[in-house]
């Protein structure tokens, strides 16, 4: 097992730890199989169960996420069913669940007030409480050393699966019961830090789509524009009267497509940039994953070199997905995406670029799609799109608010991943025994 080990200079180990088949771990722990420290291990009911509009959940490996129970897409069954089910697979309170199926391997202990039971696709752990504690077992089942063990013990079939044998035959650092505790105390306070920026996000997310929204129809106006003006009626609804409609073509110096021919031999590991359709997000360029042309290469299509200030849209994967090319990526070229050079006389870049990726704008690409198994836009499509038009200024004024509540969102990512990132150290340490909190 490819574990982090503790080891000294001269691969002596330290004082107070030893060997054992899941690394290295203080001499005054064990390490036991997941049947020894549990009550019973089983997965779901096999049979189709009879299914309703309402009643107990009905829960399945899609319902179970990494540290939580989501409820958000779930099959019911009745009394008689649950009734039924429970005889044999009975989860309550405390229990661990585990994902046998499709993504396997996700671990959740079951809250206090849910009454549910489970299909095959899921498996319950009943951890024997006088010996372990459930959070302790989650934990572990989501560290290196319980998902190196699981992804070496499924069942490769035509589809892997998890079956209860190799669940009970899972090995477990074990500590004692009050150092259990103790690390699955500090790692939930850590989980719950996590979900509190997840629900922040999430919040922010919400704000800032209905203030695109609002914005960017002129629902609403910022103050010093618009005072004492009406509205009208247009061919894409109403919007202020002192507004105007024009197609993406009256507002740009070119819509083109990018490097149509770039063949696989033509990629190299550095050159000139070549951003393809999945680097783009909304407002955003994702350089992860770019692919590099040669110089040389690149010479036969200068003219389709980007310029800072362009926008990049998808045509295929989720396509009207729109970007600005920031300035260290200008002269990169771009395999088949659609490039729209502004007229910056006449729209502010980043402006056109929140409408297009507003829900107006994704509206339109999802009336004005084409093709049959992958759906895709071309440029003719693109140069057809409506913009509601309010003046350069106002333009602006509402991409700088826009543009703050998206630094604010990346700053909150930016601290999840980083949080995220210590959680794992922390799983490291505390479940390998490396630091020690009793």
């Amino acid at each position: 097992m490819n574990n982090d080990q503790l080891t000294t200079d001269n691969d002596q180990l330290p004082k107070g730890y030893k060997q054992t088949e899941v690394g290295v771990i203080p001499e005054d722990w064990d390490v036991c199989y997941l049947h020894q420290i549990s009550k019973k291990i089983t997965d779901g009911e096999h049979a189709t169960p009879k299914r309703t509009t309402e009643g107990y959940y009905l829960l399945s490996a899609r319902n179970i996420h990494d540290g939580r129970i989501d409820l958000i897409d779930v099959d019911f069954v009745g009394v008689n069913e649950y009734q039924r089910i429970r005889k044999r697979c009975d989860p309550d309170a405390g229990d661990v669940l585990i994902s046998c199926s499709g993504t396997i391997g996700r671990v959740a202990v079951l809250p206090a007030g849910l009454e549910c039971v489970m299909v095959r696709s899921a498996a319950l752990i009943k951890p024997d409480r006088s010996k372990t504690d459930g959070y302790f077992i989650q934990y572990v089942l989501q560290s290196r050393v319980g998902q190196i063990q699981i992804a070496q013990t499924l069942n490769q079939g035509a589809q892997a699966n998890l079956f209860i044998n190799h669940i009970e035959g899972l090995k477990v650092p074990f500590p004692p019961l009050p150092e259990q505790r103790s690390i699955a105390q500090a790692l939930s306070e850590v989980d719950r830090l996590i979900a509190a920026l997840e629900k922040a996000i999430a919040k922010k997310r919400a704000i800032k789509t209905a203030t695109m929204q609002q914005l960017l129809t002129g629902k609403k106006r910022l103050p010093g524009f618009g005072e004492g003006k009406g509205y009208q009626q247009t061919e894409i609804g109403v919007i202020p009267e002192d507004w105007d409609v024009k197609s993406l073509l009256e507002l740009s110096e070119r819509i083109t497509v990018g490097i149509a021919s770039a063949a696989t031999h033509a990629y190299r590991t550095r050159g000139i940039p070549l951003i393809r359709n999945q680097n783009i997000k909304p407002n955003k360029l994702d350089d992860d994953d770019i692919l590099y042309i040669s110089e040389e290469y690149e010479l036969r299509f200068k003219n389709k070199r980007l310029q800072k200030g362009d926008l990049l849209t998808a045509r295929t994967g989720y396509p009207g997905t729109t970007c600005i090319v920031p300035e260290e990526f200008e002269l990169a070229q771009s395999f088949t995406t659609l490039i729209t050079r502004p007229n910056h006389a006449k729209v502010d870049c980043q402006f056109l670029s929140f409408f297009i990726n507003s829900d107006s704008g994704q509206s339109f690409f999802e009336q004005n799609q084409i093709g049959g198994g992958q759906k895709n836009v071309n440029a003719g499509t693109l140069r057809n799109l409506l913009v509601p038009l309010p003046s350069l200024k106002e333009q602006r004024a509402i991409a700088t608010v826009l543009s703050d509540m998206d630094a604010e969102i990346a700053a909150l990512e930016t601290r999840l991943a980083k949080t995220q990132s210590i959680k794992q150290g922390m799983m490291q340490a505390l479940l390998t025994g490396r630091t020690r909190l009793v």
